[in-house]
């Protein structure tokens, strides 16, 4: 009994033991190192100045690309009638498929024509009275007859049924004349061009303006604004000259 007790303790003893050798560190034993066969030559020492430069690799170009091929050109047709169609199609779109877009301006409102006549003022009248009085007195001092009437004139010096033209009757005149002028020895052209056109130029405001087609002589609007006489000039027989007169307006006169 004491025996078997006795080994069991040994045994946990050993077990012991050997758990406390397995916690132990050991140290590895170094293993020498393989002696390599091969003889070894001593190393020699080489200077660094002494070694060749290497020079760095030339940059090599790189390749160029290959020229693009160009497009092929289309072939033209050169026919006059390929042209002859195609021009009239492009005109038809011109034409109907673009719109015209620019802007017209509107045109200006026609103003119509003023024909009112300006308002005669009080001394425009004294302007006119005037003139026509200097006039007047003028033709008076020109005056080569002998103090006859328009109808004594007519009668005596005129054509045949000249009288007839200026007078309904005797002493019944179609024109309302003031007073007659007469120049024996000058034709209608000469006295308006000697006696009558450089006094109206030059010392009055009339502006004459002459009537065409009027049978009985030279007949002259004498103007000054809204306000005019008329200026006759007969042609009297063969070498007995002419007569001048002034009358407000031409009613009952056969142009």
């Amino acid at each position: 009994m004491d025996k078997k007790h006795n080994r069991g303790v040994m045994l946990v003893i050993s077990v012991l033991i050997h758990s406390l050798l397995a916690l132990l560190p050991w140290q590895e034993k170094s293993r020498p190192l393989a002696v390599s066969s091969t003889p070894t030559s001593p190393i020699s020492i080489v200077d660094a100045s002494q070694l060749p430069t290497l020079s760095a690799p030339e940059p090599q170009p790189a390749p160029s690309s290959p020229p693009a091929l160009d497009a092929p050109i289309p072939e033209t047709n050169d026919s006059s009638e390929l042209v002859s169609e195609v021009v009239p199609e492009a005109d038809w779109i011109a034409d109907d498929s673009i719109p015209e877009t620019r802007d017209t301006p509107e045109p200006a409102p026609e103003t119509a024509p003023n024909n009112e006549p300006t308002p005669v003022t009080s001394d425009d009248e004294a302007k006119f009275a005037a003139d026509l009085e200097h006039l007047v007195g003028y033709l008076k001092d020109q005056d080569r007859g002998f103090g006859f009437d328009l109808f004594q004139i007519l009668d005596n010096f005129g054509e045949t049924g000249q009288v007839n033209q200026f007078f309904y009757g005797e002493n019944q005149p179609k024109l309302d004349v003031s007073s007659p002028y007469h120049f024996p020895e000058q034709t209608p052209e000469q006295v308006l061009q000697t006696v009558v056109i450089p006094e109206l130029t030059s010392d009055t405001g009339f502006d004459p303006q002459p009537l065409e087609n009027v049978s009985v002589g030279l007949v002259y609007q004498l103007l000054q604004g809204e306000m005019l006489r008329y200026l006759i000039i007969v042609r009297l027989r063969e070498g007995e000259g002419s007569v001048l007169m002034l009358s407000e307006s031409l009613a009952g006169l056969e142009l």
